[in-house]
């Protein structure tokens, strides 16, 4: 097997050596040193591997929640709905200038 730029062999060297079946390696050094790194990206590609996972949990149980909340949103409007359905609109009132709002809601009874 033969690093193509870097072997000084010509091609017929090279098919007499494998005709030969002999195992002549000839790597430069940056081919060497990235055989070297193997090791080291494959614990990164684990630990990558690793916290995909762990987002796509985070991604689910997030998803879930939003449901559970979408829940509570939707309960809350139709209570607040239901609450209002009785209410009665007044047009042309002065709206109260008091602070407090159980002060409005009695000037609000006195004017009406």
């Amino acid at each position: 097997m033969f690093d193509d730029g870097c072997s000084a062999l010509s091609e017929r060297e090279q098919k007499i050596s494998n005709i030969a079946r002999r195992t002549i390696l000839f790597f430069c050094e940056e081919f060497v040193d990235s055989f070297e790194q193997i090791p080291n990206m494959t614990k990164k590609i684990s630990n990558m591997q690793a916290q995909i996972d762990s987002l796509k949990e985070e991604i689910d149980r997030l998803q879930s929640n939003e449901n559970v909340s979408n829940v509570e949103v939707v309960s809350a409007e139709v209570n607040d709905r239901i609450i209002r359905s009785k209410n009665i609109m007044i047009y042309d009132l002065k709206e109260s200038s008091e602070a407090e709002v159980a002060d409005r809601i009695d000037d609000d009874r006195r004017e009406v």
